[in-house]
């Protein structure tokens, strides 16, 4: 992968942005960056015992801060879930790259989250599904690229990613 463009993977909590941006990095032969180790080294926990002593909107302010100033070359980069909410950290990013979003049903979404559970800044709704429903128009809209991921497998989605950016 040449340097500049980085492609940027947003989504669901349990959607395969980690998993996803690991196996294309290796593909393109480019970094890989995951914004949820960037959180933790900055907050020296975490997500759940930041929010837990801090509450959900300093865990989000701080990571719209963090990634707003984020300086990217080339990688690929698996975001954190409540990425979108942040308007400064968004334009930051769509900036040096294509945002990626993999949609996968919320059906698949729960069944993922309650098999290995994680911490999820909940902002629009009171249940993990509103929560989800609510954060699906927001990763439409943020995104060049949309992926359908239902039913298919890792090599699958990087092929369609690789095929359309």
């Amino acid at each position: 992968m040449t340097r500049g463009r980085s492609i940027i993977l947003v989504g669901m909590p349990g959607a395969g942005k980690s998993t996803v941006g690991k196996a294309l990095a290796k593909a393109l032969d480019a970094d890989f960056l995951d914004t949820d180790d960037l959180m933790r080294a900055e907050m020296g926990m975490d997500l759940p015992e930041f929010i837990a002593a801090n509450g959900g909107e300093a865990f989000r302010a701080l990571e719209d801060r963090v990634l707003a100033r984020l300086e990217l070359d080339g990688q690929v980069v698996a975001t954190g879930g409540s990425v979108v909410y942040g308007h400064a950290a968004m334009e930051n990013l769509r900036q040096q790259g294509s945002i990626v979003y993999l949609k996968v049903a919320i059906p698949e979404i729960l069944a993922r989250v309650e098999r290995e559970p994680r911490g999820i800044a909940m902002v629009s709704a009171d249940t993990l599904e509103g929560e989800l429903m609510a954060r699906a128009g927001l990763y439409e809209a943020a995104a060049d690229l949309t992926v359908e991921c239902d039913g298919l497998d890792v090599e699958d989605v990087i092929g369609d990613i690789w095929g359309r950016l």
